[in-house]
This record gives structure tokens, C-alpha cells and sequence, in this order.
């Protein structure tokens, strides 16, 4: 069967509530724009699933109007913001083979369920981000997770797919070092430019990344040692033992200790994604080492419901005592497993060939992405409203955060613990997630070298 999942065009910012909340001119004219590109493909619809609320339920009309379908969609709960991963493969479950449908829905449930299909987890959420109007066709052979093929993830206003032909060698600076650092029996590598520079910078990447991450950044900050890390499971450092976990406070231990061995006392931190949510932990606990935060397109995870703890830990045993040791996915070449990559994050090809250059090995003629599956793990215990604020109320350095209007700065969830932290520096900028390695690294650049 094929899936349509489409996030409602752009919205309103305030409204008498949010289920009141209307679409703008521009997030009409995208739809519009959407309906007329699946015209003119001939797609047909057999099925359509809409939320209640009002911008979707508007989205689904211009879409229909401008597409020329005939269908009449039903409304349901589980396609709200609030919504249920678990429901909606429950609902995927009833669909015949032949089915094409379409579901219209919100942030942050269109992230988590695309990233389910695709990916088979919903910590993938980041790599789809999902901007108002987009959509994600999907092949499935069934409602379970990483069953899913991705055929494409589009974005209003242009709704251009990237090309994927042969993919060149990223171009990167040449002029840093690289040491293997022995942490708690886990051989990690660091990445240094400048070393013996004054102003000491630790840059932590997101998940499933590397410390490519920087290649693009660090070049830039003159006068700073950074050192980028490639956190434990992925790029040239080791996967931790059978017997540990992947849990993000893991990770503090370790920059501690490496820290240590590197001989910085105090230092900057600099985050992207996961890297930033790291940055916060390690600021909380130890506040004297920290002397600023420069964090890229994060902050938090986006805060749950403790009562859903039980069901939180459920998953993580489940994910814990599945069968290890499972061949993973093999690409006949480079550029195959590259434009995989560039499909699921709707990456760059410039960015996902840096990444690829530490994360992806060839054997025996074959590509595979060298990343350790539990990183894909659900965590034992996510993090609520009050942890939040206990972390950050432990920070005693200023906080910086870059956000990425087209990245995380399109997700509601987001914007609201914006609203909830107004004493943070925030620094909105055109841009993916991963924008620090693209066109607006040198902005960023900027930016860090004015506060530092």
C-alpha cells in the first residue's frame, strides 16, 4: 500500500485556542500549490484520514479542491497533536494492499510516525523534520516499524526533490588532528583543530552523527581549540560494551573525562541536536567547568507526560532484549547508501557525504552505515517539564541557541519551550537542522566568535 502523511500548512500564531488555529495566506497558497503538483502527477486517493482541528481539516479542503479528489475523508482523534504512534499502525493495519491514502495531521506525531515507518523508531523523529505543508510518500508491506520505504519527503514552497547522481568527495579543511582518547574502557576519537589555541571549545554532534558534523564550522572559529568528539557507537569510536546503555547522561561522563584528559579545566561547549541536549546535562552538573553554551537547533528533549513512564521503560526492555547480531542493511555503493541517508533526514548531498566520510564502511564490495542499533533504542526514562527546568535552573553560564527556522523552529512543541525559557539568547536563522554545515556555518561562526 502507499501513504500520503502530510503536516498542515502554515498556521496562524495565536488563536482563542489552538484546535481555533487557521491557516495563513502563505500556508493556503503551499497547499494549493501541493494539490496541483499531485494533480498533475495523476495521483489518486483511495483513503483519507484528517484531525479535527481546523487547520487540518482546512489543509485537507484545498488540497482537495486543487488535487481533484473525490473522496470524503473521515475525522479522527489519533491524527492530533497528541496523537499516538502505536493507534495510528493500528489504523495502517485495516488498509487493503491496493489502498492509497492520505493522512493530514501535526507536529509532533507526523515526525514520530514517518520516522517509525522508515526507520523503525521514533527517536529518527529529528531526521524528518517535517515543515508545515510537507509531505512523505511511503510504500509499506504492513503496519510495522521500519517497514516502510521512503520514496520521498517534500517541502512547500517548491516541492523539488534533490537529484541523486554520482555524489562527489566532500571538500573539507585539511589543517586538524585526530588522537584516540581511552574513557571508562571506551576508546573514543577526537577530532582537534587548533589545539594550543586560548579559547577551549568541546563540540558535541546529534544523533547518528559524527564529529564531521563540525568539518564545515570549526574552520571558522579562529582562535579556538575545538574538539570535536565521535560519541561512542558511532564514526571511528568503539560501540560500548553489551553490558552498558546509549541513555544521554552516558554521554556526560564521558566529555567530563575527556575533558579531563585533554587537560581543559573550563571550557565551551557547542551542541547540535542531541549534542545541545547533552551540552545542558553536562552545564547542570558541573556549572564551574561551563563557561558558555552555543547550542545549534536544541535545547531539550521536548518534554513528555510521566505517567507514561511505565510504557516509556516497557519500550525500552522490549528494544533492550530484541535479537542482536542482525546483518545490517548492505548498498552495492557509496552513493546508494548516501542518497538513503539524503532521502531520510532530507539532508544536503554536501552534508550527508561529510557525515558519510566517518560513519559509513565497505566490506567485501558492500556500503553499510557503522553505527551501533541501540543507539535506535527507546531510552528507559524520558524527560518531563520539571526536569527541564531543574537543568536549566542549574546553568549558570549564558546560553546561546541558534534555531533553524526550517529545523526545529518549525515544530510547535519547540516554540512553546522557547516561550517557557525566555531568558535564553535565541538566534532564529533560515535553514535546516543541520544548517551549521551548510550555507549559514559562517553566520554561526560569526555569532560564536562575538560572544566568546
Amino acid at each position: 500500500m502507499k501513504l500520503y502523511i502530510l503536516r498542515h500548512g502554515q498556521a496562524e500564531a495565536t488563536q482563542t485556542s489552538d484546535f481555533d488555529r487557521r491557516l495563513t495566506s502563505q500556508g493556503i497558497a503551499d497547499v494549493q500549490a501541493l494539490g496541483a503538483k499531485l494533480k498533475s502527477e495523476g495521483v489518486k486517493i483511495t483513503k483519507a484520514f484528517v484531525s479535527p482541528f481546523v487547520r487540518t481539516q482546512q489543509t485537507f479542503r484545498s488540497l482537495k479542491n486543487h488535487a481533484r479528489f473525490t473522496i470524503t475523508p473521515e475525522t479522527l482523534d489519533i491524527l492530533t497533536p497528541e496523537g499516538a504512534v502505536a493507534d495510528i499502525f493500528k489504523l495502517i493495519d485495516s488498509f487493503e494492499d491496493e489502498d492509497v491514502v492520505l493522512l493530514v495531521t501535526h507536529q509532533p506525531v507526523v515526525s514520530k510516525l514517518v520516522a517509525c515507518l522508515v526507520e523503525g523508531t521514533v527517536k529518527a523523529a529529528y531526521d524528518f523534520p517535517m515543515n508545515p505543508a510537507s509531505f512523505a510518500e511511503i510504500d509499506i508491506d504492513g503496519p510495522f516499524p521500519g517497514n516502510g520505504i521512503l520514496q520521498r519527503l517534500s517541502s512547500a514552497p517548491y516541492f523539488v526533490d534533490q537529484g541523486m547522481g554520482a555524489i562527489e568527495q566532500p571538500v573539507v579543511n585539511a589543517s586538524y588532528d585526530e588522537k584516540d582518547i581511552l574513557i571508562r574502557d571506551v576508546r573514543l576519537r577526537v577530532k582537534l583543530w587548533n589545539e594550543d589555541s586560548p579559547i577551549k571549545v568541546i563540540a558535541l554532534h546529534g544523533w547518528l552523527d559524527n564529529a564531521g558534523s563540525f568539518d564545515v564550522l570549526a574552520p571558522l572559529l579562529e582562535g579556538c581549540a575545538v574538539a570535536a568528539i565521535d560519541q561512542a557507537g558511532v564514526g571511528f569510536s568503539d560501540f560500548r560494551p553489551r553490558s552498558s546503555t546509549y541513555h544521554l547522561w552516558d554521554d556526560v561522563l564521558d566529555i567530563l573525562d575527556l575533558a579531563d584528559a585533554l587537560g581543559w579545566q573550563e571550557f565551551i561547549l557547542l551542541g547540535h541536536s542531541r549534542g545541545a541536549m547533552l551540552s545542558i546535562l553536562i552545564a547542570s552538573s558541573e556549572p564551574t567547568r561551563v563557561k558558555q553554551l552555543m547550542l545549534i537547533d536544541g535545547l531539550l528533549p521536548i518534554p513528555v507526560d510521566p505517567n507514561h513512564a511505565a510504557k516509556q521503560l516497557a519500550n525500552y526492555v522490549h528494544d533492550y532484549r530484541r535479537p542482536k547480531g542482525l546483518r545490517k542493511k548492505r548498498f552495492a555503493n557509496r552513493e546508494e547508501a548516501i542518497a538513503l541517508r539524503i532521502k531520510a533526514a532530507n539532508l544536503p548531498v554536501r552534508v550527508a557525504s561529510i557525515l558519510a566520510e566517518r560513519n559509513l564502511r565497505e566490506e567485501n564490495g558492500e556500503f553499510f552505515w557503522h553505527v551501533d542499533d541501540r543507539l535506535k533504542a527507546a531510552s528507559a526514562i524520558k524527560l518531563c517539564h520539571e526536569h527541564n527546568v531543574s537543568f536549566l535552573s542549574a546553568v549558570n553560564c549564558a546560553v546561546h541557541v541558534v534555531v533553524a527556522n526550517q529545523g526545529m523552529g518549525a515544530y510547535d512543541k519547540f516554540a512553546e519551550m522557547m516561550a517557557t525559557f525566555p531568558w535564553i539568547y535565541w538566534h532564529p536563522m533560515d535553514g535546516h537542522h543541520h544548517l551549521h554545515m551548510d550555507d549559514q556555518a559562517q553566520e554561526i561562526a560569526n555569532l560564536c566568535l562575538k560572544h566568546w
